[in-house]
């Protein structure tokens, strides 16, 4: 006996009306993962699962012929896979019982009435709902008692083209989109549209990637993203936090949140603290891993978003591309597609090696790449979007030298007096050239300016060892300002170099700092365009250290997260900053600024609008942190570093600032900076970064008569 065919087709109508093809060619897919799914990890899925299930689920035959395809399908979805797959819906919710009844439309059971909780919990087990926790894609509905009947599927294909007044097509198939009855077998992977769509469909795409290629070798771990800033960025956080404690690297999961709330405040962060604590480590560890590896494009460079290539016949234009891959949209029907440069760079090898030009016909050198290729056919039958690609890199000017890495480490020399080891100078004896400085700053900035897609850093390491304001004084006032750099008087250079440099929005930069008798200390000038983050090391972190010491593997983080260096420039362009709703913290600013002022050292409309930014993006990074914390950082980042000076003049000051922060009436003096096993992290305390900070500063003051924010 089967479910009563009126109810199966009432059922089958439902689901019309709220479900698409590819919703369901989706969950085929993930019926066929025998573990609960985790993003970007890449499944290999047997074809013929998929299929068995789609014939189940479409097909009206007495005695399917189900040939299936036995080759593997790779797999990787997204970290927002489960809202994507509830997008592809139609309108409305799919109820749970309609698809549970239609799903088991051609079961047979015992007697004249079946239970639908059965049916539901047959449904739920083959479609590994249950298991990945996606049941509220389906609503739910009352447990009920179904009528069963006997009938043949010619019966039930008869009231379905009465009812639909639609005729079958050669073969009894259905679809959930008009006109209902489709003609392909769900067993054609190349045909059957939902299948098909799943190669090609962008919404797809957003769910998960699906390839007859290995995901792993085609698209890394990081290469599949959703465009929700406020909910993945915070996801790719934990993403950094876990590649840093893979390759042996543990900071203080806030840290990293303050260093890259900082950076993208202001694009000038400067890190102080002890020496060896893991300063420039922190720094280069972000930079290999948000910037992309060097090897793919092996010296032909990337395509940039918004590019334009002309083939013999179309245009494509360029929609998205990382270092792995590159989207091409024809223009004209506004299809896409997304090849791996490694392939187009086949490509150019196979031309290389064999002098074709552009008349050469485009299937002898697919034939040619196919003899080697380690990509599928299938990809590299997108012979048009290839041979254009190939010839346009080819086009382009080849420099075997240049990897364009994204970021430069620079050691500060204690005899930088001027400007010319960051921007160089003009040639005195040959006054048509430009000598650009042996650092490669000068090319980074310049690879920037034409690269605005791509984040690049410049760490200065040891930035202190000479004066800051005799080399880098340009910068300060260009990142300030929004002004070009004056580099020599225009038209009389010809080696390329501009006459003026812009320093662009994608450019940040990061100095370590350390203290002792040979280096030189901050300005206000220069402290007041950075955020400055001071590194410590607790007890308990030198015990772990100790406990598990490993080799630092810097290159296991290469390219981690480029993905996310869209998200990351979108952040760095965001210029809110309003606080004005907030008494809190309005009122905490106001409070340090008047005692500041006592000494001189309070702050203006710069830093009170970094502040503001700054509150911003801790909010965006990490919603969870209370005022207090955000305040605590503030204080901390932006207010103590310009604190300097005499036991007598900063003393009365740090008992003060000290009040401020803890919220009962304890004596500042003898309850806290006197007394040695102070609990900084007790319920009283407002701000316990700043108040530990304040107490230190306090100690010094006592013990040597001077005191800074900067410690050895």
């Amino acid at each position: 006996m089967k479910i009563n065919k009126i109810q199966v087709l009432t059922s089958f109508k439902s689901l019309s009306s709220t479900t698409s093809n590819k919703f369901w060619g989706a969950l085929a897919i993930i019926s066929s993962i025998e573990e609960k799914i985790k993003p970007n990890k890449t499944y290999t899925v047997e074809s013929s699962k998929i299929m068995l299930f789609l014939d189940r689920l479409f097909n009206l035959n007495d005695n399917p012929n189900n040939d299936y395809h036995l080759s593997d399908i790779y797999v990787k979805f997204s970290l927002d896979w489960k809202n994507k797959l509830s997008s592809l819906t139609l309108t409305g919710i799919p109820n749970l019982k309609d698809a549970s009844i239609f799903y088991n439309k051609f079961q047979q059971f015992d007697g004249e009435k079946v239970n639908s909780s059965i049916l539901i919990a047959n449904f739920l087990d083959e479609c590994k709902i249950s298991l990945n926790e996606i049941s509220d894609l389906f609503s739910k509905s009352t447990e009920s008692y179904l009528q069963t009947e006997e009938y043949s599927q010619q019966e039930f294909i008869a009231i379905l083209e009465q009812d639909l007044k639609k005729k079958k097509n050669d073969n009894y198939h259905l679809s959930f989109e008009s006109p209902f009855f489709i003609q392909s077998r769900p067993s054609e992977l190349k045909r059957a549209p939902f299948i098909q769509t799943l190669y090609s469909g962008d919404r797809i795409k957003e769910l998960m990637l699906l390839s007859d290629s290995n995901l792993e070798e085609l698209y890394p771990a990081d290469t599949i993203q959703t465009d929700s800033l406020d909910k993945n960025e915070v996801l790719h956080l934990l993403d950094f936090v876990t590649d840093l404690f893979d390759c042996h690297l543990q900071f203080d999961k806030n840290l990293i949140i303050r260093f890259i709330a900082s950076l993208t405040t202001k694009p000038f962060v400067i890190l102080t603290g002890l020496s060896g604590s893991g300063k420039t480590k922190l720094a280069q560890a972000f930079v290999k891993w948000i910037c992309n590896s060097n090897s793919t494009y092996k010296g032909f460079g990337l395509f940039m978003p918004g590019e334009e290539i002309n083939s013999q016949r179309v245009v494509y234009k360029v929609t998205k591309s990382d270092i792995n891959s590159v989207t091409f949209e024809q223009v004209d029907t506004q299809t896409k597609v997304t090849l791996p440069y490694e392939l187009i760079y086949e490509w150019i090898q196979v031309i290389s090696d064999n002098n074709f030009d552009i008349s050469t016909p485009t299937r002898s050198i697919r034939e040619l790449v196919g003899n080697s290729t380690k990509y599928s056919t299938q990809l590299n039958s997108f012979e048009s979007h290839l041979k254009a690609a190939a010839f346009e890199l080819i086009s382009r000017e080849y420099n075997p030298d240049n990897t364009t890495s994204q970021y430069l480490i620079v050691p500060v020399g204690a005899d930088w007096t001027n400007r010319e080891p960051l921007l160089g100078y003009p040639n005195a004896i040959n006054p048509k050239e430009y000598v650009k400085p042996d650092s490669g700053v000068l090319d980074l900035i310049l690879q920037a300016n034409n690269q605005p897609n791509y984040p690049h850093f410049l760490i200065l390491d040891e930035m202190n060892l000479s004066h800051v304001e005799r080399y880098f004084a340009d910068f300060l006032s260009a990142i300030e300002s929004k002004e070009e750099i004056p580099l020599y008087a225009k038209g009389s250079v010809e080696n390329g170099v501009p006459s003026k440099l812009k320093v662009p929005s994608n450019l940040f930069i990061i100095g370590t700092v350390n203290i002792d008798e040979t280096t030189n200390m901050f300005s206000p000038k220069v402290l007041d365009r950075a955020n400055t983050i001071e590194f410590r090391v607790k007890q308990d972190e030198m015990k772990t250290f100790l406990d598990d010491m490993k080799y630092i593997n810097m290159d296991a983080l290469s390219g981690k997260g480029a993905g996310m260096a869209k998200s990351f420039l979108d952040m760095s362009a965001n210029k809110s900053f309003d606080i004005s709703d907030n008494e809190a913290i309005n009122t905490a600013l106001v409070r340090f600024f008047g005692e500041l002022k006592k000494v001189g050292a309070e702050f203006g409309y710069r830093s009170a609008s970094d502040i503001g930014r700054l509150i911003n993006q801790l909010n965006v990074l990490d919603s969870t942190l209370t005022n207090n914390q955000k305040i605590d950082i503030a204080i901390m980042q932006k207010l103590l570093p310009k604190l300097h000076g005499s036991r007598r003049k900063l003393c009365p000051i740090l008992e003060t600032l000290g009040s401020f922060c803890i919220s009962d009436n304890l004596k500042i003096v003898k309850d806290v900076f006197e007394k040695e096993d102070f609990d900084f992290k007790a319920p009283n305390i407002l701000y316990p970064l700043s108040l530990e900070k304040i107490a230190r500063m306090y100690k010094g003051a006592l013990d040597n008569g001077f005191t800074s924010f900067a410690e050895a």
